[in-house]
């Protein structure tokens, strides 16, 4: 690492909180080092996260997820500008993929643009926070009490008890339908499809 360039406290904290990269052979670190690089990262935390993203996947497994964003309409340029984003959007299952895209394509109507720039999308749970959340904010702006475009990655970021503050609690008159709605949609998540 101190070869590459990677020196001082970042290697420090990360050479203690991901020893196993390090466990191996110096020639496969510096080989899986090489291939962040050749990825276009910069010597940052984000190359850190892109080693230990790619350390748990074999150059097979990361072909058939380039694969499987070019089925989406991705060029390979647009799967590592998302990967750059978050290393960790590769480590995800096809399946887990495969819904996140589908949904988001399809019934959010997110074109491939905003879904480059937000790959942290595809790590919240449809089910239990995605689905839910919209039907909330959808009930909102059915009676006009949202003032201004949502963003749903703010909105799906937020702490549980952060959304049903901001988004439930806060419009009194409404809360009761508003967690009805929500707790809904959590127990049967269709409903919000």
């Amino acid at each position: 690492m101190q070869e590459l360039g990677i020196v001082g406290p970042e290697l420090v904290k990360f050479l203690s909180r991901y020893p196993q990269l390090f466990n191996g052979h110096p020639k496969r670190t510096e080989e899986l080092a090489e291939r962040v690089r050749e990825l276009g990262f910069p010597y940052s935390n984000m190359f850190f996260y892109a080693m230990l993203a790619l350390s748990s996947i074999s150059k097979e497994t990361l072909q058939s997820k380039v694969e499987f964003f070019k089925s989406y309409g991705w060029s390979e340029d647009d799967v590592f500008s998302a990967f750059r984003r978050n290393p960790h959007l590769l480590s995800l299952s096809t399946k887990k993929l495969r819904k996140g895209m589908d949904y988001f394509t399809k019934e959010m109507k997110f074109d491939k643009p905003f879904l480059i720039a937000r790959p942290k999308l595809f790590f919240f749970s449809l089910e239990g926070r995605v689905i839910p959340r919209r039907k909330v904010t959808e009930a909102l702006r059915s009676k006009n009490l949202l003032e201004k475009d949502v963003d749903f990655q703010g909105v799906w970021s937020k702490l549980e008890k952060k959304f049903l503050e901001q988004y439930v609690y806060y419009y009194k008159d409404e809360a009761e339908n508003l967690l009805r709605i929500y707790n809904e949609c959590k127990e049967n998540p269709l409903i919000g499809v």
